[in-house]
């Protein structure tokens, strides 16, 4: 029998609960981020340009392993709506033995081919030494990162955000004053630069996976070894995941050569467009954590059997982003130097920064939209279609004329940066008509059989 429909102030209370502890971890989990930007900010703007840069080939790994990860928690949230705890343990197994496996064969991958990454991004010689002095160590440590972002995944959808959110602050800690005495050379430590930052992440993100494979093993989300590992559980992660793997893929190559166009105006016009992103990361992440709980809370509803529930939750949890990242979009506006400020004493840099900070509060309305709702998406199983955005808004719009508004129209860095606000207002329009129209067939993609029928070997995810 499905669970009976639920009222919208019900959601809106379940939403909110899932939502603040997710937007809460995201921006922790950035925090650091943040923190290592500013100080290595301090060392001066070819440090930060070459870490700037660096994040292109780290981007490129995590969106492999976050992808995956939302495969999980897609699984993992539809089985504990459906209340089949068997099943979503032996999807949580699968989840960790696959990203695992994955990340090993991307950070090889990456270790011989990011030199070239760089260079094509417009990295000059003092860039580059920044960008692999930081990159080398980060490659040797990513395993631990997507150990933590899969662990990270198990919790979200099995609507348990608060301890991924309680571990991250603990952490954070951790990272920031490993930064802080690596980064400069505090304590006897030599001065490591933006090497000290990586090695920072590494250590905080192992100890951060281990706690929450504990804490997984002691509630039953997740068991090690490998006995009872399902093949069927795997193709499933893979099904749903993989598709947002190329997503992001797409999403990070793309930005790769958005960055290539910003580094044509030199190295404080990059500077500040890096600096720009870390601020606007205060409101990203919260619009990241309300997609993360639009998928938990869509893919609940829908092993409820709710599917009028999961639109619902959907709408509203869109609602909520528009709301908070309206707020920000005015701090943006009214306070560019203020924000400036935080990470650069350097004058050219701001100067360019507070340029950045008028597009950024322009985005915020479209890319509460264009985020949440493909949470509401990949919630649903549509990860496939969410995947065909970033070609349209990305690399259809934003590249081609991105190039023609800053170098051949004469509208210069401007014109370039303007182009995001087009790109996020197009594919906020796609999805949301996508999922206004849709019909919801997850159950179709989990490959279950229906629940009065005998289970045919094989057919389930969860064998």
């Amino acid at each position: 029998m499905p669970d009976p429909p639920i009222s919208r102030r019900q959601l809106w209370k379940e939403t909110w609960a899932l939502a603040w502890p997710m937007a809460g971890a995201n921006l922790l989990m950035r925090g650091g981020s943040i923190v290592d930007t500013a100080m290595v900010g301090h060392l001066g703007a070819i440090p930060l340009a070459g870490i700037g840069i660096a994040q292109i080939p780290v981007f490129l790994s995590a969106a492999v392993e976050r992808g995956l990860g939302v495969g999980g928690q897609i699984l993992v949230a539809y089985h504990t709506g459906a209340n089949e705890p068997d099943r979503r343990l032996k999807v949580a197994r699968a989840v960790l033995v696959l990203s695992s496996v994955v990340a090993l064969a991307v950070a090889g991958l990456l270790w011989f081919t990011s030199p070239w990454l760089c260079r094509m991004m417009g990295a000059d010689d003092a860039m580059l030494a920044q960008s692999m002095s930081y990159l080398r160590v980060y490659l040797l440590i990513f395993l631990f990162s997507g150990w933590f972002s899969t662990f990270t995944s198990i919790f979200l959808g099995a609507g348990d955000p608060k301890t991924p959110l309680y571990v991250t602050g603990v952490i954070n800690v951790i990272h920031v004053g490993v930064s802080y005495v690596l980064i400069f050379g505090r304590l006897g430590f030599p001065q490591m630069g933006v090497a000290g930052a990586a090695v920072a992440i590494g250590l905080s993100e192992l100890l951060g996976a281990v706690a929450l494979g504990m804490i997984a093993t002691r509630r039953g989300l997740w068991a090690p070894g490998f006995s009872g590992l399902s093949w069927g559980a795997t193709r499933a992660v893979w099904r749903l995941g993989s598709p947002t793997v190329v997503e992001r893929v797409l999403v990070t190559s793309m930005q790769g050569f958005y960055t290539r166009l910003l580094t044509g105006f030199g190295t404080a016009a990059f500077a500040a467009h890096r600096i720009g992103i870390e601020m606007e990361s205060i409101s990203f992440l919260p619009a990241l954590g309300f997609a993360q709980a639009a998928t938990t809370t869509v893919g609940q509803r829908l092993g409820a059997k709710d599917p009028d529930g999961a639109r619902r939750a959907g709408w509203v949890t869109t609602q909520m982003s528009c709301i908070f990242m309206g707020l920000l979009a005015l701090s943006f506006y009214f306070f560019a130097e203020q924000w400036m400020r935080i990470f650069t004493p350097d004058p050219e840099v701001i100067a360019y920064g507070k340029k950045f900070c008028l597009v950024a509060a322009a985005i915020q309305i479209p890319l509460a939209f264009a985020m949440v709702v493909s949470g509401a998406l990949r919630g649903a199983g549509e990860t496939r279609w969410v995947m065909t955005m970033p070609l349209v808004g990305g690399w259809l719009l934003r590249l081609p004329f991105g190039y023609l508004l800053g170098y051949v129209w004469g509208f210069g860095l401007m014109g370039v940066w303007w182009m995001m606000m087009v790109d996020w207002t197009v594919r906020g329009a796609l999805l949301s008509l996508k999922f206004k129209y849709m019909r919801f067939r997850l159950a179709d993609k989990v490959n279950l059989p229906p629940r009065t029928a005998p289970p045919e070997e094989g057919r389930e995810s969860g064998e």
